[in-house]
């Protein structure tokens, strides 16, 4: 299964989601970072499969691999915002190359700029390229806890009435400081979880100052990442239901 993350905006979320929600659950997926300079997910390479990073010019190179391994092995696909204008062309210029996506997911904040930037990629994807709308899932990243979503983002539930595609609703993401700290020490919320340190022990026994707080935190974290994890699940179960059994995000 291919899995592509795309939008013309930065800082939405893409490298977060591919490593939280979807490496986090396809532990042997290929990833591949459409990328060139940024910040991505090469320090978390441990995380998935394989780990490579590669420009958009080599299209050609991405999807002809995408072409023979795509349906019996995991991909993701993580397109930075300073490669996508590239890589939305070459899907212009090779018609019919999205038929061996099968999950575009386009994550958006809540600021009016990103709104509107994510309903043109929408309807580049869909209506321009023949993206199946089916196909494409938005995921409302960086809310505060009691957002209104429909009336945060009316434009883009205006543009999913007349075109069809799937958005996260009640699963949208919250605007959570564990994910800055996680990515700040190299931990995915999965790998926290699982970790069989007593970062509370460690904490009180630990004599240096700075190493006992590094080791408080963690124990912090630790109480936090469980309900995450959780959480990221459900959405990962929910991106990847099939279309005709996709089921209500609410």
């Amino acid at each position: 299964m291919v899995n592509v993350l795309l939008n013309s905006i930065g800082s939405s979320g893409k490298s977060m989601i591919a490593r939280e929600i979807l490496g986090a659950n396809m532990p042997k997926a290929h990833m591949f970072e459409v990328e060139t300079s940024n910040t991505g997910n090469q320090y978390y390479s441990e995380y998935f499969g394989s780990y490579r990073r590669i420009p958009a010019y080599k299209f050609l190179e991405l999807n002809k691999e995408l072409l023979l391994r795509g349906e019996v092995e995991d991909y993701i696909i993580d397109v930075s915002d300073k490669e996508v204008s590239e890589f939305v062309r070459e899907m212009r210029r090779y018609t019919g190359v999205h038929e061996s996506y099968h999950k575009l997911i386009l994550p958006v904040v809540p600021t009016m700029k990103d709104i509107l930037d994510t309903c043109k990629m929408l309807n580049t994807l869909i209506c321009d390229i023949g993206v199946p709308a089916s196909n494409v899932y938005v995921i409302f990243n960086r809310l505060e806890d009691g957002c209104d979503i429909e009336k945060k983002f009316a434009l883009v539930y205006v543009l999913k009435e007349s075109l069809g595609f799937h958005t996260s609703d009640n699963l949208s993401l919250l605007n959570k400081d564990v994910f800055f700290e996680l990515e700040q020490k190299g931990l995915t919320s999965k790998a926290l979880m699982e970790s069989k340190e007593d970062y509370a022990r460690l904490s009180l026994e630990e004599t240096d100052p700075v190493k006992a707080n590094e080791y408080a935190l963690l124990h912090l974290l630790c109480a936090n990442v469980k309900g995450l994890y959780k959480k990221n699940k459900r959405i990962f179960d929910w991106v990847m239901a099939s279309p005709e059994k996709i089921f209500d995000a609410s």
